[in-house]
């Protein structure tokens, strides 16, 4: 027998997505209240994950470059180059197709950006 099972956004994020999971399953009597054993077997591996959030169509990453100095003066000397820092930004992503909006709003959803710099001065690198 086949069955299929939904599990709520907040006991999937307990378990930790990302994760290899295994379940066992027990049914209840409606008539009774009771529980049933639990199964002998335990499935088999399932690797639980939740869909990605998406993109809005048209959905742009912006970026904003603060620099040093805005008037001409010499850069500190610990500077490699005239910018800062840089801010980038982007519209709220969408619900994933089966995730339900309400659901959506209360994920906590981490953005990974990775930054390198490049020293100007430096010469060409061979790879080691």
């Amino acid at each position: 027998a086949v069955a299929e099972a939904e599990i709520p956004t907040a006991a999937a994020q307990a378990l930790g997505a990302g994760r290899r999971v295994q379940f066992a399953v027990r049914l209840g009597d409606a008539t009774s209240g009771l529980w049933g054993p639990w199964s002998e077997d335990i499935s088999g591996p399932v690797d639980l994950a939740l869909s990605p959030p998406v993109p809005l169509p048209g959905a742009e990453l912006y970026a904003e470059e603060a620099l040093w100095t805005r008037d001409g003066a010499p850069l500190p000397p610990f500077a490699p180059h005239a910018v800062e820092a840089v801010k980038l930004y982007w519209s709220a992503f969408a619900a994933a197709q089966r995730t339900p909006a309400n659901e959506h709003e209360r994920l906590s959803v981490q953005y990974e950006v990775a930054v390198w710099t490049v020293d100007a001065t430096a010469g060409p690198h061979a790879d080691a």
